[in-house]
């Protein structure tokens, strides 16, 4: 890559605007360094880690490289949330999601925790580089019309705790006449992930008449889940269809009976499907949905399994059930703290978790 390509890239793929406002401290064929001065900071981005030593196409590059790429390889002092925001050297910026914002314009909100400086605003010049990828969204929109919370003078090991301590504070001196919560927001949009399911099909047509569902208990949890955003629902949906995947199994026991009359034997093999281990009754549902390879191989892709298998995926999921069921953990008590900046395979996890719950609706309660 020549100079000129890189300087080249630099200009087609970030604003113009942008660019004027920041401090375009370098940029040759290895390197682009920038610095926002209204906040202090800088960051590097190597060509070779982002695009790798293959050449590229700087006319035809994909937008969404950015998505792949991690900053904190070319800034070792710099923790990189994706989509959510990031801290480098006393400084940390996110997303801030909170409808009353919405109504107003300019700074809403500035404060201090201790010896940290809170300000609510929209986001800096160096966090609009960033995410600049976000903006190759369908769904983005534009910067402006989002909000995000700095926190000037904070260390690392506090920075969940102040933005914790921030929301509350948000939350009860600002508060919401529709009910809503300051929270901290990864901006998810347009996710190949969410294409799994029958990516291939040819849309089906919309109808204006269904039929009622043959187990409307499990559309609840699925409803609670979407509402609530809170995985353990998707999973209740399938808790719920355990010994129901297994009615054939049933059907199968049940003539067997009709046949033979060996009631011992059907007692015997009925009583052993109800004390299947979750686990087992978990490989067995998933074995029986169609549509799930797709999603194990996405899960390999996504690196959440070593190997692209039913058995490691259904172990994992399990795993990551345990880690969300349960409150507390150990013999020490120590409860399970909910945190903003957790770790971007739980969102993962999570969009998998919802994509399950819905083949399992379309396979039991509608026979889509």
């Amino acid at each position: 890559m020549s100079n000129k390509d890189a300087q080249d890239f630099t200009y087609q793929y970030y604003s113009e605007e942008l660019l004027e406002n920041l401090n375009i401290l370098k940029v040759n064929n290895e390197i682009l360094v920038v610095e926002d001065y209204e906040i202090n900071q800088k960051i590097a981005l190597s060509w070779n880690n982002l695009f790798g030593s293959e050449e590229e196409d700087f006319d035809d590059i994909n937008k969404f490289t950015f998505k792949r790429y991690n900053y904190e390889v070319d800034n070792p002092r710099m923790k990189y949330y994706p989509n959510k925001g990031f801290f480098i050297r006393g400084y940390g910026e996110f997303f801030i999601h909170y409808p009353p914002f919405d109504m107003e314009e300019g700074n809403l909100f500035e404060f201090s925790i201790g010896d940290v400086q809170i300000t609510v605003k929209r986001p800096s010049n160096l966090f609009r580089f960033i995410f600049t990828n976000l903006t190759y969204d369908k769904y983005f929109g534009d910067f402006d019309s989002y909000f995000t919370i700095s926190l000037v003078g904070v260390s690392k090991d506090k920075l969940e705790e102040i933005l914790q301590q921030a929301m509350f504070i948000i939350g009860k001196y600002n508060p919401s006449s529709l009910g809503d919560y300051p929270t901290i927001m990864e901006f998810s949009g347009y996710d190949e992930m969410w294409d799994l399911i029958g990516s291939e099909e040819e849309p089906k047509d919309i109808k204006n008449e269904f039929s009622f569902s043959n187990y409307p208990e499990p559309i609840h949890f699925y409803n609670e889940g979407k509402s609530d955003n809170d995985p353990l629902n998707f999973y209740k949906v399938l808790e719920y269809f355990y010994i129901i995947s297994r009615k054939d199994d049933l059907k199968a026991l049940s003539d067997k009976l009709n046949e033979d009359g060996d009631i011992d034997y059907f007692t015997t093999e009925v009583t052993k499907i109800y004390r299947t281990d979750e686990f087992s009754m978990l490989h067995n549902l998933l074995r029986n949905l169609r549509d799930v390879p797709p999603i194990i191989k996405e899960a390999h892709n996504q690196l959440l399994i070593s190997e692209e298998s039913l058995e490691v995926f259904a172990d994992k999921l399990y795993t990551y059930r345990n880690s969300i069921v349960h409150s507390k953990k150990d013999a020490g008590f120590n409860m399970a703290i909910p945190k903003y900046l957790s770790l971007e395979n739980e969102y993962k996890w999570n969009v998998i978790l919802e994509q399950l719950a819905l083949l399992c609706i379309e396979k039991f309660c509608f026979e889509f």
